[in-house]
């Protein structure tokens, strides 16, 4: 439904790494980029920094309120903007990554696991909790880090620092619907650093990843 909000998520195939390197991440926020808009296929040739100037050219079918990318899996918030469009982006955004991932690994079948999964945020609390919990996802990648916070933070293939550290990008658009439920950007870093209430992420429990 127009101007919903959704939770999605998909993963690879039997658990496999969907990217593998830097340049796989930067072609799929491209595509994040490219794919938003109505008038355009399945094609994923341009870079990040092609990508982001020429994002204002676009007719957004979705606004990307977060996200994170992981190895092997990635989530999204997403708002409806058009009839149909959180399934035709999606659909776009998988077929593009897929065509490109097989390209550059000599490779070919099935990348994710399915259609990506989506369940629709039916309020403000479940929104928090939400962003609160795809923005922790990295936390079990720390890989040792002396500051755990510090890495997921600027972990560099989600939205969190655009979040805490108010820093602009043509990614995101929206975001201000759980923004401006906290007083700053301090009050979400508080938010964050509450990981350890199990009573908060418990809300968010059905959609951890084995």
């Amino acid at each position: 439904m127009n101007d919903k909000y959704y939770h999605v998520y998909n993963r690879g195939v039997d658990k496999r790494q969907i990217f593998q390197n830097e340049s796989d991440y930067y072609r799929f926020l491209a595509g994040m980029i490219i794919f938003n808009d109505i008038q355009n296929k399945a094609n994923l040739t341009k870079t990040l920094k092609e990508a982001l100037n020429e994002a204002d050219k676009r007719k957004k079918i979705v606004d990307i309120i977060a996200y994170c990318l992981m190895p092997n899996h990635f989530h999204l918030i997403l708002k409806q903007c058009v009839d149909g469009g959180i399934p035709l982006f999606l659909k776009k955004l998988g077929i593009g990554y897929t065509h490109y991932f097989d390209k550059k690994y000599e490779r070919s079948g099935v990348l994710f696991q399915g259609k990506s999964k989506n369940s629709l945020i039916d309020n403000d609390a479940y929104l928090l909790h939400l962003s609160r919990y795809i923005h922790l996802n990295p936390a079990e990648l720390d890989l040792g880090a002396d500051d755990k916070f510090d890495f997921v933070e600027n972990y560099p293939w989600s939205s969190c620092r655009f979040y805490t550290q108010n820093k602009p990008t043509k990614i995101l658009s929206g975001q201000e619907i759980v923004l401006e439920q906290f007083k700053g950007n301090s009050d979400y870093v508080s938010f964050l650093k509450d990981y350890q209430e199990e009573r908060d992420l418990a809300l968010v429990k059905d959609y951890l990843f084995d």
